[in-house]
């Protein structure tokens, strides 16, 4: 309603001078005033006022500084007057806050601030004295459609005020930038309330070959090392970068509402180039635009794990962001190896990409080293796909797996230039979103989250993206928004809800603030067969934490155990129909080519078909040798046929859960379980072969006393005892926790030991652990770290009061609590003692205080479905031991827990005749002979951050993919007989990687070439295949020299003078470093075999490969010639060009 009360027309005919007023009235404010009243000044007429001297007329004159067209826009027209000192004033607060105002009155505010002090004040002086006139609702140049459209206007209420924090922004931005010329948007842009490091740009980048995140601008501090065209083209690929001229277009050809482009990576053996990121839609708002290539490839490649953040994975999901209309961002609060092994994380990655207006990407919290760069360069936090900044997405999805990863989140989210708390962020950032087990209890970071998603989220996701896609186009407020995810059912939306305190210090009520919205009710998929299953699941080039096929077979338990949440939060027990069990599992390894499938539940022996299913899985995919892991097993349900099942193919570590140590505290946790059936469990394992089983036990469960404690090293010395006559290398390994009280179990009211008594305990497991003797060498009992039970305990528990701890942790530099390294209890202590001298409660509050049966609960306005009264009894129930039936099998008697409503959630049990076994013919038998294929292959792109290992696991997948027959070693662990040769530094492009790949018969060589082209992952090319001898030597002995290219930049020193400098000393060598060794020399001169110039800034040198002793590595030659700064990762380019093959060195 600014241009309301732009000018005023002249009631008088214009006089010598203005008039002084009669009464000095105090100006007017609206937003002292109740809502809806407008200020009086517009209302009624103030009296006439006295002519102003001649010298503050000239006050208000056209600068003569402007150009003509400016200076005319800045007059007032005939018959009007100018604006008052109330529409100064307020033109002057809107520059304040950043906001881009009309351009009609740009220019008269910009040239007040323009001006001196003096003048300014006496300006400020003549417009407090102007007279007030009544508002026209006529205005002289408005035309008939104008003037009815301000008469609507002024029947409207006023808005009340917005705060400040919450800027709103005109929606005429986009229009307003793309009218300024260059050196204009940057100043507007500025105003726009974004991190410093976060300035837009209207153009998308040129796509290269190497992906570039998007949306921070160039580095400040400039790169030590300056960069040639010539050396930019050879590093990023056929071109260089390229400029400012050739980023001002978008690329021609491709309509703004074409089908978006989604492609997976696998390119054949070419490295696919990323596409470039640019504008969304006209009516988005302007997003960051692409971060120099360079300085992030440069980080990535010198951080400690490259492969954490290089991407390039196969089967993922590349969609162009300015193609869709909608962009999820997935992020896991911890590293990559954590949040690649999540099932949930990925499944809901694939069911978003699904959707073709959606785009979802991952975000994972970078190491310290990683993070450190970031913040040193000032670049965000970027998306492992397309390197798109955390803010650029419209939806943030938090995985919350247990309750130290808060502080996780919040270092993700200022990383990533977003506002920690929910009152701060305005329409233009994220929706901050959280699920998993902590959102049952969400109240300790209910001021970080604009909404979680209450229990299982495979269909809330699209609701919400429906949601927000609707929200984006009516252009509504973020309140609004939230007030609408309300609605879903299971979202949460904390700032709905208002806690009120009692007296004592405990929670009196949460109070809705909407009505209808008294309690949040989880969402539960009914039947398991319902869940999408990907086609074709991501597969990481790291090592993931568990690093296999996840296939979920069942969801939730009803066996009762009384400390367990995840049993309460996940029942009833739903089980994926067998048959779609195999064929899932069946397309999971044809588009993979994993090793391993692991059946994921919270007890695999309670699948009813689990027999059934395994060995048909092991009759198909036995003869490749791929294996089978069941995560959870219970001691009741492991028998014999089981164990020979699964150690068809290889036999790892095997793991059993008793949790309890005597017979009273099994019944008390009502584990359903007796010494008698882990026994038994032990000697199936050991006498179907395992070498080795890992037993997992608690200490402070209510009601334990020392010889509970004591118990659990005698039960694992008999248990190794039994063990020795059946194997004798068996072996046990004891992992010890402490018990910490949970939201939504039995146990819930119970206090958590604290830290001294749990140290005590320790102290009897060692002390009962050391009266053993010596015979017992092979029983290692390991007590998990006990300084972080209590925090966990305290966050699990408490409400909204402990935001404050959360927030001075994270700024006291805690992140990542899950790793020991990272860990320090000292600053959670003091957050603890910070929040309880701010709010009255602290760590023994929330930990250590027993509960009452009719004390309000942080959570208790969310429902699971398992009701408060049935807890209740089985708390009572675990104190005179009773025990409490599973429903779900046997006589299937109901608990009357409340998880089912016998309508549509109901328990769902498949029986084994229910499966149907696969009759498949015999497999043929395997080709006569053997075939040895000697493969040369190139990485390049995001491969070269790959480690010798990571490249290893890549190829040897892929030559499961093609369906290769290779022959594979004896032993409880067979591998395939594959030779490669001497690993590639990281960092470092190869043109000579070389592997001896072994077959069964005699297949022809372009054909296996071709079979493995079709499944390379990006980064790799194979380059020829050539038969080999069979009876030749490896690769290792074989290769006696490797040749290098090195390209330095502009601004090195010159090669030949240091070439020279070099050879004229008479000693050049290196110490080497090793992790638990002793350090290595390395002679550089005997270990170079030729070094030359080939430009003012190139090299070429070979090195000798395949001694007997160490040899040494590009680097360290290229430190010594031109020192460490030019050998940094990203810096010089050097390349692998070729190897010499000779014969094995001697003594090898």
């Amino acid at each position: 309603m600014l241009h309301l009360a732009v000018w005023r027309r002249r009631v008088h005919p214009p006089k010598e001078g203005l008039a002084r007023p009669r009464a000095r009235l105090p100006p007017a404010r609206p937003q002292d005033l109740p809502r809806g009243v407008r200020p009086a000044r517009l209302q009624a007429r103030r009296p006439r006022a006295e002519p102003l001297p001649a010298v503050a007329r000239r006050q208000l004159a056209p600068e003569p500084h402007l150009a003509p067209e400016r200076q005319a826009a800045a007059e007032p027209p005939r018959g009007a007057l100018e604006p008052t000192r109330f529409h100064q004033a307020r033109q002057i607060r809107r520059l304040r806050q950043r906001r881009p105002a009309p351009r009609r009155w740009q220019d008269q505010a910009l040239r007040l601030r323009q001006c001196r002090p003096p003048e300014r004040r006496a300006r400020a002086r003549v417009l407090h004295r102007l007279q007030a006139r009544p508002r026209p609702l006529r205005h002289p140049r408005a035309s008939p459609r104008r003037q009815r459209h301000r008469r609507a206007l002024l029947r409207r209420p006023c808005r009340p005020r917005q705060p400040r924090s919450l800027p709103r922004r005109p929606r005429h931005r986009r229009a307003l930038l793309a009218r300024r010329p260059p050196r204009r948007r940057a100043s507007l842009l500025r105003r726009a309330r974004r991190p410093p490091a976060l300035l837009l740009r209207l153009r998308p980048p040129a796509p290269l070959r190497l992906r570039q995140p998007k949306g921070c601008r160039p580095s400040r501090s400039a790169p030590s090392v300056p960069e040639s065209p010539r050396s930019a083209r050879s590093r990023w690929g056929s071109r260089a970068p390229p400029t400012a001229r050739s980023r001002s277009r978008p690329r021609p050809g491709r309509s703004r509402r074409s089908r978006p482009t989604t492609r997976t990576s696998r390119s054949n053996g070419r490295p696919s180039a990323r596409p470039p990121l640019g504008l969304t839609r006209a009516a988005a708002p302007p997003r960051p635009a692409a971060m120099q290539l360079p300085v992030l490839d440069r980080l990535i490649l010198g951080a400690q794990k490259p492969s954490r953040y290089a991407g390039g994975e196969l089967n993922a999901v590349h969609k162009r962001l300015d193609e869709v209309a909608l962009r999820w961002g997935l992020a896991f609060p911890d590293t990559y190896e954590v949040g690649m092994s999540n099932v949930g994380f990925r499944l809901l990655y694939h069911a978003l990409n699904e959707r073709p207006e959606v785009a979802c990407e991952r975000f994972f919290m970078p190491w310290a080293d990683m993070e450190s760069a970031l913040r040193a360069e000032g670049l965000p936090l970027f998306s492992i796909e397309s390197r798109a900044p955390l803010r650029a997405f419209d939806v943030l999805g938090f995985t919350l797996q247990f309750e130290l990863c808060y502080t996780t989140v919040l270092a993700m989210l200022e990383l990533g230039g977003v506002p920690l708390a929910t009152s701060e962020r305005g329409r233009d950032d994220p929706l901050v979103l959280g699920g998993g087990p902590c959102a049952y209890n969400p109240e300790p970071v209910a001021d970080f989250f604009d909404a979680l998603v209450v229990g299982e989220g495979e269909e809330a996701i699209h609701e919400i993206s429906n949601l927000v896609l609707d929200w984006k186009r009516s252009r509504g407020s973020r309140q609004d928004l939230l007030w609408h995810l309300a609605e879903i059912p299971g979202v949460y939306v904390p700032s709905l809800f208002r806690p009120r305190y009692g007296a004592d210090r405990t929670l009196a009520a949460l109070e809705p603030l909407k009505p209808g919205y008294e309690t949040v009710v989880r969402r539960v998929i009914p039947d398991l067969n319902l869940v999408p299953q990907a086609e074709k699941p991501i597969v990481p080039f790291m090592q993931t934490v568990h690093d296999r096929l996840p296939l979920e077979i069942q969801r939730g338990c009803t066996r009762g155990c009384r400390f367990c949440q995840v049993g309460m939060i996940t029942r009833p027990t739903r089980q994926r129909d067998p048959n779609q069990v195999r064929r899932i599992a069946e397309a999971g390894l044809e588009a993979t080519g994993y090793e391993e499938v692991g059946f994921l539940s919270l007890s695999a022996g309670d699948y009813s078909c689990i027999n059934g299913v395994l060995e048909d899985f092991f009759d198909e995919f036995g003869a490749e040798n791929v294996g089978i892991s069941l995560p959870s097993l219970r001691t009741e349900t492991m028998n014999a046929r089981l164990a020979e099942q699964i150690g068809r193919v290889r036999k790892s570590g095997f793991t059993v859960a008793p949790e309890a140590a005597t017979e009273r505290m099994r019944r008390v946790i009502n584990k359903g379980n007796a010494e008698k059936d882990l026994l038994h469990a032990v000697d199936t394992i050991f006498q179907a072969g395992w070498d080795l089983v890992k037993f997992y036990f608690m200490i402070g469960l209510p009601t334990e006393r020392d010889e509970d404690v004591r118990a659990i090293v005698q039960l694992c010395a008999e248990a190794l005892r039994r063990g020795k006559k059946l194997n004798p290398r068996a072996g046990i390994n004891v992992g010890v926790s402490t018990f910490c009280p949970k939201p939504f179990t039995p146990f819930q009211w119970d206090p958590m030991i604290p830290l001294e008594e749990t140290r005590r305990k320790h102290g009897l497991l060692r002390d009962e652990l050391r009266k053993l003797g010596p015979r017992y060498r092979d029983l290692h009992v390991k007590p998990h770290d006990a300084r972080q039970g209590a925090l966990e305990g305290a966050l699990a528990l408490g409400d909204r009061r402990l935001a404050t701890a959360v927030l001075h942790a994270y700024r006291a530099g805690q992140r990542l609590d899950g790793w020991t390294e990272h860990f320090r209890l000292q600053a959670w202590h003091e957050a603890f003692a910070r929040a309880e001298a701010e709010d009255g409660v602290g760590l023994a509050f929330f930990a250590h205080r027993e509960k009452g049966k009719d004390e309000v609960l942080p959570f208790d306005h969310i429902d699971c479905e398992v009701t408060k009264p049935y807890l209740w009894k089985e708390r009572v129930a675990s104190l005179k031991e009773g025990a409490t039936h599973d429903c779900a099998y046997g006589d299937e008697r109901c608990t009357a827990c409340g998880s089912c409503d016998y309508e549509v959630v109901d328990t769902i049990v498949y029986h084994p005749e229910d499966y149907t076994p696969q009759h498949l013919p015999a497999p043929p038998p395997l080709p006569e002979g053997h075939t040895m294929l000697r493969l040369r292959y190139a990485k390049e792109g995001s491969a070269v951050a790959l480690s010798h290992l990571e490249t290893m696991t890549a190829l040897l997948r892929t030559f499961r993919r093609a369906k290769l027959s290779i022959p594979h070693t004896q032993g409880f662990h067979p591998k395939p007989r594959v030779s490669f040769g001497p690993a590639c530094p990281v960092g470092t492009e190869s043109e000579a990687e070389y592997l001896d790949l072994e077959l069964h018969g005699t297949p022809a060589a372009g054909q296996v070439a071709e079979r493995i082209r079709r499944e390379l992952p990006e980064g790799f090319r194979l380059l020829s295949c050539e038969p080999a001898e069979t009876a030749a030597e490896s690769l290792s002995r074989t290769i006696r020299a490797i040749e290098y290219r090195v390209e330095l930049p502009d601004g090195a020193p010159d090669v030949a003078e240091r070439i020279a400098e070099f050879a004229r000393r008479t000693e050049a060598a290196v110490l080497r470093e090793r992790e638990g060794k002793a350090p290595v020399r390395i002679d550089l001169k005997s270990a170079l075999q030729s070094l030359a110039a080939a430009g003012p800034r190139e090299l070429r040198f070979t090195l000798r490969a395949g001694e007997t002793q160490a040899t040494a590595r590009p680097s360290e030659l290229l430190s010594a010639l031109f020192g460490p700064e030019w050998v940094r990762p990203g810096v010089a380019r050097i390349v692998r060009e070729n190897v010499v093959f000779g014969a094995p060195a001697p003594g090898r």
